[in-house]
């Protein structure tokens, strides 16, 4: 649907995952993806073995992704369109600024990381 880069170089990625529920009314879907590159130095800073760090990378196929799903229930089909932009401004004005911090990546791969290690 939509790109759009963020200041610690990473993109956010906007996809419209709507469908229909019931005649014309449609759950209104729009799902923020940000792929985020997984390394070995990012994990330099959880003392854990080489091997763990090894098949964390390779389970995660070198790259996560940060997702968050914004929706609207039982909306018009011909406003559909328009509660996507209200959706994807909301996103916006409120989470990117926080997804664009230079730590953003290495605090949510180390934060997954260490949920995997626990798992």
């Amino acid at each position: 649907m939509k790109s759009i880069p963020l200041e610690n170089g990473y993109h956010a990625f906007f996809y419209d995952q709507s469908r229909t529920i019931a005649g014309d009314r449609l759950l209104v879907q729009l799902l923020l993806d940000i792929p985020i590159p997984v390394n070995s130095s990012d994990l330099e800073r959880i003392p854990s073995s080489r091997a763990s760090s090894e098949a964390f990378i390779s389970e995660c196929d070198s790259e996560l992704h940060y997702h968050l799903i914004k929706t609207r229930h039982f909306v018009p089909a011909p406003e559909k369109t328009e509660v996507l932009s209200q959706l994807e401004a909301e996103l916006q004005k409120t989470v990117l600024p926080y997804l664009g911090h230079p730590d953003f990546g290495r605090n949510f791969i180390l934060k997954t990381y260490q949920e995997w290690l626990n798992s």
